[in-house]
């Protein structure tokens, strides 16, 4: 049985939770998001072939002016993405602070990995500009399926 105190934490929990939602919706936070909404093909892949795919994903830039969308595939090491080039500028499209849907089509080597993982995209919102060496704002795998 909930008494009024336990009652009073839980709609105070629950209160939290809907400004924190309501504000990622609209926007309002500082947090970078990115989401893989979809990957073609995803299943009945074909082992180490160059295969061309449609990759589609929804991000939130919110804590600086620009970022470099990024789009990979985990065709050489199980653990390890490597960028395929999405656009003419290194692979990668930039975007300004906002919120947005992009898609690419891109090519990448697949690679069935049996045991020591799944193959995967793999998406990424970078710094814009950035140096060499850097650490995305936010980032999504997509497994995907022989």
């Amino acid at each position: 049985m909930i008494n009024k105190r336990n009652r009073l934490k839980i709609l105070l929990m629950v209160l939290v939770f809907a400004m924190v939602f309501v504000g990622y919706v609209n926007g309002s936070t500082n947090i970078d998001f990115i989401r893989i909404i979809d990957v073609t093909p995803s299943v009945n892949l074909t082992d180490g072939i160059e295969q061309q795919f449609t990759v589609t994903v929804e991000y939130v830039l919110s804590s600086q002016e620009q970022a470099m969308i990024y789009i990979g595939f985990n065709s050489y090491r199980s653990n390890w993405y490597t960028f395929v080039s999405a656009t003419p500028l290194r692979g990668g499209l930039i975007v300004k602070r906002g919120r947005g849907v992009h898609t690419f089509n891109v090519t990448g080597l697949t690679k069935n990995w049996n045991r020591n993982g799944k193959f995967g995209a793999y998406a990424n919102l970078s710094p814009y500009p950035h140096e060499d060496s850097w650490t995305p704002l936010a980032y999504d795998i997509r497994k995907l399926s022989f």
